[in-house]
């Protein structure tokens, strides 16, 4: 059995690289700005979001929303907030380090972690709260140079 290297799209053939040019276009992830609000310069409530701001925007909403508040997806999220109440220990850490790579593995799958740094900063803010830095240093599976930082304080 003998296949074409040619593709015809509407009346059009392509060779085989036009062919790739094509499907790594779209390839392309393409996502939702987050957080959702309306957008200077006439851009409405949603913006579109791609490349390593997707990546963040994503680890942002899995970091910050707490288990079973979302509805369709209950088991989502990393639920961090409970850990500011809780003793600050060296085995709070390990706990609060398996559930942010747990929820980072399962909900972000294209993002390999290469190193995660937990802090605890006693006072947080004029009312003095303690609160839980964590900086993230990761990449982007498959992707070359995506190697990027994450920072974010949860109070």
């Amino acid at each position: 059995m003998i296949f074409s290297q040619t593709v015809t799209q509407i009346g059009k053939t392509l060779s085989p690289s036009q062919k790739e040019e094509i499907s790594s276009r779209s390839r392309k992830i393409i996502g939702i700005q987050y957080p959702i609000g309306k957008l200077p310069v006439n851009r409405g409530y949603f913006s579109k979001e791609t490349g390593i701001s997707l990546v963040k925007s994503m680890l942002k909403q899995a970091l910050l929303t707490e288990k079973g508040e979302r509805v369709m997806l209950p088991n989502f999220g990393c639920g961090l907030k409970k850990y500011l109440f809780e003793p600050i220990d060296e085995a709070t850490f390990l706990e609060i380090k398996s559930n942010i790579i747990t929820t980072i593995t399962k909900y972000t799958p294209g993002v390999e972690i290469l190193k995660l740094n937990l802090n605890s900063l006693d006072s947080y803010g004029l009312e003095g709260l303690q609160a839980i830095k964590i900086i993230l240093t990761c990449k982007l599976r498959n992707v070359e140079d995506s190697l990027f930082e994450f920072g974010l304080d949860i109070v």
